[in-house]
């Protein structure tokens, strides 16, 4: 991260409002309002594309007379895990419920995939009526739905009846539609109907009866039509208004629920309901784990008129209040649950104080953001008021700090706030729900794109301020890609201007300011042209060329020549670190032994070769250093570095140890392997030509068709198109193989041959 998104973390940290709380009285507020839940005002939880069914289990739920009977059954199967979830629904002091998943296995209903609402009615219905076959209780559970619902064909010449459906959908209000679809209707001419007894086409009459009315009438609204142009069902958005009372054949209905579908299209969208809650005594909206209450008594409801789906409808005369219990068992189910739910709110605020009191104490700088947890200040901010007004329950939103690859952006710092690791689990256990994440989740795309910009920006504004012709203060040349800030590599460690550093840089003090307003002002030191030089560390300068020179070659070893040494033996890195430090002065007295503990394997041998390139860069324990290096070494320091070289140990003569080294680096993650492309006949390749080169980040668990999705996704070469050699043998065909199996280790160079079509081909086939 940048200075400018550290300080926007750090401000936002600071900002974030930390009001007291008192534990005692958010417990009895959540357990005033559990208790004061209305029964009947518990949302169910959606599972993935459940919401028709959750809208359909609300409006049964909320029949009085379907709930009863529900209870009276004997718990079998489908019709158990129905008693438990009404119960839940009627008993439960949770917000929100989730359904047994064994219920999706009774109606064979797949997560993520929507089903019609009728056609889930009817077959959630026959699923209970199966489980009662052959008894009374199939009879009472038809008699609730069952109409007798009759179309009648006669026929002019034989008086021969046939039955028929007649749907309707293009009237302005519901008693329109069903008188017209009960008004007799002549068939003549090309219309006339065959009747099955003279199997001839006859002139006839066609009248609809309703011969007997259900206490609970279901009433479908034919919200699809057949588009000719593109072949598919389209939605139809008619408006159709409808009565809250309603009487057909001298039965009066009140209406009990609207089941509204919203989108677009018929085969996806939305549903929820609008369902009359009988202790209440008005009506609530259920949508999915949300519940709303709607008190008007002109009830307006939103899209109804449009987006109704389904109308239910119940007898005035039948029960509208509860009679009948839950099975005890099941009571005793719920009950046991609400006593959990008791103590998981305690936890909860418990948590949620302990969290409010460490974080005021705690002071958020610089240095410890690498010790942090991030995540979006509104939805916390969101989520502390919200505790403090005794509501535990609330939905603290979405992430406003995500990219569109789904990580963190770092240039969203406005809404980042940082929370210490150690907090993370207590604010989790207090219910947030928000995601959170670390340094490492930061999308390294979009921080490329990020730096990329700002730097050009700075630059620009950089160029400016340093035209000036004074130009007296000293910064390292480098710093933009080694330190911090572009002072902090002149220092000494005494905190002065270091007589030894090379590499120095004048420029205007417009722009060192420029340069210092994305560091730590608290560590702004500027050094001009004639900063006095450290005397501390000026003795150090007057060491013998030689020494220094010794110096040099220690520090730069990390890529030593070896087919260029004669002799070379391993130095242990500390040894190496210590060298550098009581040259620069921080050490004192330098330690005089040094071992080989930690370079050689359990057998006593060298787990590497440094013979191998991969070998001598994969290991930080050890530098290797030519025989004279050390004999100088421990000659120019005036003797005072012991090495005991005489008694150390040769490489030549230390064996080397191939099961380990093996086991070393077949196991590896984030380590880069390359891929080249095969050089083609007759063509020209650059040296070190970056187009035919990729490094790609992989780990030994990782397949080939990893490795070839990776190469495609660069080169945009398909995988079938695509032939790797490792050391010039062809890897196998079987993208299953993972890179360990296949004998891949970091820094192998894979050479990639692309199939070329070939218009040839075509003839061939």
């Amino acid at each position: 991260m940048n200075n400018n998104e550290i300080y926007n973390i750090i401000e936002n940290t600071r900002d974030l409002k930390l009001p007291k709380i008192n534990v005692e009285k958010v417990l009895k507020a959540e357990k005033d309002k559990r208790d004061l839940l209305h029964r009947g005002s518990v949302g169910i939880k959606n599972l993935g594309a459940t919401c028709f069914m959750n809208s359909i289990f609300q409006s049964l739920f909320h029949i009085p007379s379907f709930r009863d009977l529900i209870y009276t059954l004997p718990p079998r199967g489908l019709t158990r895990l129905i008693q438990e979830l009404f119960c839940k629904l009627e008993r439960s002091k949770r917000a929100v419920v989730e359904p047994d998943e064994r219920i999706f296995d009774y109606l064979g209903v797949i997560l993520g995939e929507q089903e019609d609402v009728p056609e889930f009615i009817e077959k959630f219905i026959s699923c209970i009526l199966n489980e009662f076959e052959g008894t009374a209780y199939r009879d009472e559970i038809q008699n609730l739905f069952k109409g007798a619902y009759l179309f009648r064909n006669t026929c002019f010449k034989c008086n021969f009846v046939s039955s028929s459906e007649l749907g309707f959908l293009s009237h302005k209000n519901l008693e329109d539609a069903l008188r017209e679809s009960l008004k007799e209707e002549y068939l003549t001419g090309e219309n006339r109907y065959k009747c099955p007894n003279c199997n001839q086409n006859r002139e006839c009459i066609r009248n609809t009866e309703l011969k007997r009315l259900p206490p609970v009438l279901m009433i479908q609204l034919l919200r699809s039509q057949f588009d000719q142009a593109s072949m598919k069902l389209k939605k139809k958005k008619n408006i159709l208004n409808f009565p809250n009372d309603l009487t057909l054949n001298g039965v009066d209905y009140q209406l009990c629920s609207i089941l509204i579908h919203i989108g677009k299209s018929v085969n996806r969208g939305h549903y929820f309901s609008y369902t009359f809650d009988f202790d209440s005594n008005h009506f609530k909206r259920f949508d999915d784990h949300k519940v709303f209450d709607i008190e008007s008594e002109n009830v307006k409801f939103k899209n109804a008129a449009k987006d109704a789906y389904m109308l239910i409808y119940l007898e005035k005369n039948s029960t509208t209040k509860r009679s009948k219990n839950p099975p005890m068992d099941i009571i005793d189910q719920v009950d046991q649950d609400n006593i959990r739910l008791l103590q998981e709110q305690a936890v909860k605020v418990e948590s949620f104080s302990e969290f409010l009191n460490l974080m005021q104490s705690w002071k958020v700088t610089e240095f410890i953001l690498k010790d942090c947890t991030f995540t979006d200040k509104s939805s916390l901010q969101n989520f502390i008021n919200s505790f403090v007004k005794f509501n535990t329950s609330v939905e603290t939103g979405g992430n406003e700090i995500l990219c569109i690859h789904d990580q963190l952006d770092v240039n969203k710092s406005k809404n980042i706030i940082a929370v210490p690791h150690c907090l993370v689990p207590l604010l989790l256990q207090s219910g947030y729900t928000p995601a959170t994440f670390t340094a490492d989740d930061i999308c390294q795309k979009c921080k490329v794109l990020s730096d990329q910009k700002l730097n050009d920006q700075r630059r620009l504004k950089f160029r400016e301020l340093n035209r000036s012709e004074k130009r007296d203060v000293i910064i390292e040349k480098q710093w933009l890609n080694k330190w911090p800030n572009p002072s902090i590599a002149l220092r000494c460690p005494h905190g002065l201007l270091n007589p030894r550093k090379e590499g120095w840089l004048n420029i205007s003090r417009e722009a060192f300011d420029f340069l210092m307003s994305f560091c730590d002002n608290s560590d702004k030191v500027c050094f001009y042209n004639d900063s006095a030089k450290c005397k501390e560390c000026n003795p150090r300068v007057r060491l013998d060329k030689n020494t220094l020179n010794v110096f040099r070659i220690l520090n730069d070893v990390n890529s030593p020549q070896l087919d260029s040494l004669a002799t070379y033996i391993l130095l242990p890195a500390q040894v190496l670190e210590d060298i550098q430090n009581y040259i620069k002065k921080i050490l004192i007295n330098f330690p005089f032994a040094y071992t080989y503990e930690g370079l050689l394997c359990e057998h006593n041998l060298l787990p590497f070769d440094l013979n191998d390139q991969y070998d001598w860069t994969c290991t930080h324990k050890f530098h290797v250093v030519e025989d004279y290096v050390v004999q100088k070494l421990r000659l120019e320091i005036a003797n005072i570095i012991s090495l005991q070289y005489e008694n150390g140990k040769v490489i030549p003569s230390i064996g080397i140890c191939n099961p380990c080294r093996l086991k070393r680096y077949s196991c590896f993650t984030n380590e880069f392997v390359i891929v080249q492309k095969r050089k083609s006949i007759g063509t020209k390749r650059r040296k070190n030509d970056a187009s035919n080169k990729l490094r790609l980040q992989m780990s030994h668990f990782n397949t080939i068709k990893e490795l070839k999705m990776e190469v495609m996704e660069q080169w945009n070469v398909p995988c079938f198109y695509q032939t790797l050699y490792n050391e010039g043998v062809e890897l196998p065909d079987d993208d299953s193989l993972t890179l360990q199996q296949a004998g891949i280790i970091p820094n192998s160079v894979l050479t990639l041959s692309i199939f070329e079509e070939s218009s040839e081909f075509d003839y061939i086939v």
